[in-house]
């Protein structure tokens, strides 16, 4: 049996509503109060705390960090920024409503937000926050493929790109109706471009919360009470046991790791309010219960259309990958190889090649009938063995010409062209 105990029993008696710091490099938490703005480390120790001047009501909106604190209207467009102990309003957009629930984040000191969900409608599409006209405009890209419009879904940054999966997208035919998202898309800030990673029924039924975290090429995420960590370069998610503590977790508040150890929030309700505690689970105690590689997908039509083409290529070339035997512009060929016929040799080919007995009156029909019948039979028996020659030569012996007795009288004979197994 593992046990886990807490780091600390100090309680934390802030207001239940706080605005915490995503996607958090400094391994403290760090969180909006009231008027002060604090960051604690890991045992519970205070570290510091800022005053400022709030003007307004900052439920909806996510703090996150650059240079400067920034507060960023989830249902979409203000955003405010921390100087001289205030948060002041720098953009000239408004409360538009049409990205709640999108996936808000800082890449190069830039502030982007993909997808999010308003007026019946899901995004598939990255804006970014530019200085110059202080608006969030659509970022331009190169790509072919696009991720379906999602909101409430997971992500995380992973070097140059950014990474989303699960939450939900719409039905197509009810805009009310929320569909789970099992895909993994990339987006690659280098090159402009959406890539399809793949899916996974461990993403279904996903949906954004503070406690996910990336560290080094690995990103830990809660689904409905369990830990899963997707690893980036093994393309693969490992999905843990149930954990006790979880239990504790607020899910709205961040965690991280420090010196491999998980370090989260967890809120223990007692009879007059609540303590907020901070826990620990260390990696080494943590036991998967599976491991699921994520079903890859290939977007790249390139090898496809490669493809295509080489089928159609192979049906004009059939007859010559079949090797038949054809007559054509006076020549015999099979497969790569031909040879050239002469006028009668013409005549008696093509009379063997399309009836599968002749008979030895028809081939003396095409010889001059001003020779007597000595010279007739002479000459169709020259054409026949010219025939078997040419045939030995370009089909290796694989057809010959034979005569064969009729079954009715054996006077009379009949040529057939028969292919040697």
């Amino acid at each position: 049996m593992i046990l886990f105990q807490s780091i600390c029993s100090q309680q934390f008696e802030f207001q239940n509503k706080r605005n915490y710091l995503k996607n958090n490099d400094s391994k403290s938490f760090v969180f909006l109060s009231k008027n002060y703005l604090y960051k604690i480390n890991h045992k519970a120790k205070l570290i510091d705390s800022i005053y400022f001047e709030l003007e307004n009501n900052f439920d909806n909106f996510q703090l996150l960090k650059n240079k400067n604190y920034y507060l960023i209207n989830t249902l979409g467009g203000q955003v405010y920024t921390s100087f001289n102990r205030k948060f002041n309003r720098i953009d000239n957009s408004f409360s538009h409503k049409s990205q709640i629930l999108s996936s808000l984040f800082i890449y190069n000191s830039i502030l982007y937000r993909f997808g999010g969900y308003g007026y019946f409608d899901s995004r598939n599409f990255i804006t970014f926050f530019s200085e110059e006209t202080m608006e969030w405009e659509v970022l331009k890209t190169n790509s072919k493929v696009f991720p379906p419009g999602l909101y409430n879904n997971k992500f995380f940054i992973h070097m140059d790109a950014l990474y989303v999966f699960g939450g939900y997208t719409l039905d197509n035919n009810n805009r009310e109706k929320p569909i789970n998202n099992k895909e993994f898309w990339k987006f690659s800030f280098k090159n402009q471009n959406w890539t399809k990673i793949g899916s996974s029924p461990l993403f279904s039924d996903t949906q954004q919360n503070s406690f996910d975290f990336y560290d080094n090429g690995k990103f830990y995420f809660e689904n409905n009470g369990l830990l899963n960590i997707i690893d980036v370069n093994k393309n693969n998610i490992s999905q843990f046991e149930k954990i006790k503590i979880l239990d504790k977790t607020d899910f709205r508040s961040p965690a991280f790791k420090l010196n491999d150890t998980i370090y989260f929030i967890g809120d223990t309700p007692n009879s007059e309010n609540t303590k907020s505690l901070i826990y620990n689970i260390p990696i080494k105690n943590l036991v998967p219960n599976t491991v699921v590689n994520i079903q890859k997908s290939n977007t790249n039509l390139l090898p496809i259309i490669f493809l295509i083409l080489c089928l159609i290529f192979l049906f004009k070339m059939k007859n010559i990958f079949k090797r038949e035997l054809k007559i054509k512009n006076n020549k015999m060929s099979y497969g790569f190889k031909n040879i050239r016929l002469l006028e009668i040799e013409m005549k008696f080919f093509y009379k063997l090649i399309n009836q599968s007995k002749v008979s030895n009156n028809e081939l003396l029909e095409f010889i001059n009938s001003n020779i007597d019948i000595s010279q007739k039979t002479r000459i169709k028996n020259e054409t026949i063995n010219s025939l078997n020659i040419k045939l030995e030569i370009i089909s290796s012996g694989n057809y010959i010409i034979n005569k064969v007795s009729s079954d009715q009288d054996k006077r009379y004979f009949f040529y057939t062209l028969t292919e040697n197994n």
